[in-house]
């Protein structure tokens, strides 16, 4: 480490540290993944803000293909030079976080010197990506969507109800039956679940009438407000947890995280009268879609069947309800201009990237639910690099 990298890793930018953890595990932050060697314990110069620590345990016992584990880990909210500390649980094959006071901080700092021949250095060249992609996660919203456990794992945690096999099962049941039906009562373990926000399918306004029923069947400006009304922290609330479903489900591998995403990109692109009584929030998910589409492979969305995909088909309708919206007499110049230059060049980077024409509407032949493909490969070809973090004296 020279001089000014020492400096500006004490004064501005934090430590990770990650102890214990085995040789060929891997290791990642936010959108980058290494390969651990013997020596490695961490992750120096982390800028603040938040973080994705992430791990995948793997089996070397056998000398064919290595087996790798679910991936897991947790967020982290990093100040100015801060220090974060976890250390491997060999029991549980998963870093744990060690909550640390300042004096441990500085402690830390101190033997700077002795750390950092064992310290991967954060790369750089994705901290604009990642800021871009996490810019409107707060703290607030990330307590209140995350596992209270604090941990995420693509693999979920399961727990057999209490008694109820017992019940279903006789004596003349064979063992065989009773394991084959055992996941129907199955339940995730308290604490490992996301609370995100429940959008509600069908709602409609008490005693409306039947043109009001068409109506809001049809524009889901309703719905959207009864979300918003249920989110603390409001629009920006909203837009948060939309991109932190986007990197639970690219980054950490769970496929709830692109439920979610999925049905916040239904309801917004279902409005109609919103668009106009909220143009700041529909600016900001025209940003965030960009970002994120400038991100995932071009073959994510695809449905192998129908060569069709429901990001494709839900965007088409959004772009006519949209041209509808602000073409309107009573909407103002600055908010039109606005609306369209973030629309313009999201469908433009469609259009390069995945060779969808979203400009013109019509009927959606295709199903409604995509098939992901190449999903383990196009993280790591994508988003997560392979690099060797074994540090050499």
């Amino acid at each position: 480490m020279d001089q000014l990298d020492a400096w500006r890793s004490v004064t501005n930018e934090g430590i990770v540290l990650a102890l214990d953890v085995p040789a060929g595990t891997q290791f990642g932050i936010d959108a980058m993944a290494w390969t651990t060697g013997p020596r490695f314990k961490g992750v120096k110069m982390v800028p603040k803000g938040l973080h994705f620590i992430y791990h995948s345990a793997v089996d070397s016992s056998s000398s064919a293909t290595l087996s790798a584990a679910p991936r897991a880990g947790f967020f982290i909210f990093m100040d100015a030079g801060d220090a974060v500390k976890s250390v491997w649980n060999e029991e549980g094959e998963q870093l744990e976080l060690i909550k640390i006071d300042n004096d441990d901080k500085l402690r830390i700092k101190d033997d700077l010197q002795n750390l950092d021949r064992y310290l991967g250095k954060y790369p750089d060249e994705q901290l604009r990506s990642w800021t871009s992609l996490t810019k409107f996660i707060t703290h607030p919203t990330l307590q209140r969507v995350q596992p209270t456990c604090g941990y995420v794992s693509s693999a979920p945690i399961m727990q057999g109800v209490s008694g109820v096999m017992g019940k279903r099962g006789s004596k003349e049941e064979s063992g065989a039956q009773k394991f084959k039906d055992s996941w129907k009562h199955l339940q995730p373990v308290d604490g490992t679940s996301f609370s995100f926000t429940s959008i509600p399918t069908r709602l409609f306004p008490p005693g409306c009438s039947g043109a009001d029923l068409t109506k809001h069947s049809m524009d889901k400006s309703y719905t959207l407000e009864y979300v918003l009304s249920q989110i603390p922290e409001g629009e920006n609330g909203f837009v948060g947890e939309f991109q932190l479903a986007f990197i639970i489900f690219l980054v950490g591998q769970v496929f709830e995280g692109f439920e979610q995403w999925k049905a916040f990109v239904h309801l917004l692109c279902s409005c109609d009268d919103a668009i106009i009584q909220r143009p700041g929030l529909f600016a900001k998910f025209l940003e965030c879609m960009h970002e994120q589409m400038n991100q995932v492979p071009s073959d994510f969305f695809i449905d192998v069947l129908s060569n069709n995909n429901f990001l494709c088909s839900t965007l088409k309708d959004f772009y006519e309800r949209l041209d509808a919206a602000v073409f309107g007499e009573e909407v103002d110049n600055t908010v039109r201009k606005n609306l369209m230059k973030a629309a313009t060049s999201l469908k433009k980077l469609i259009l390069d990237r995945f060779g969808w024409d979203v400009s013109d509407g019509g009927d959606d032949d295709g199903e409604d639910d995509p098939i992901v493909v190449h999903l383990a490969n196009a993280m790591e070809d994508i988003l997560v690099k392979d690099n060797q973090a074994e540090v050499e004296e």
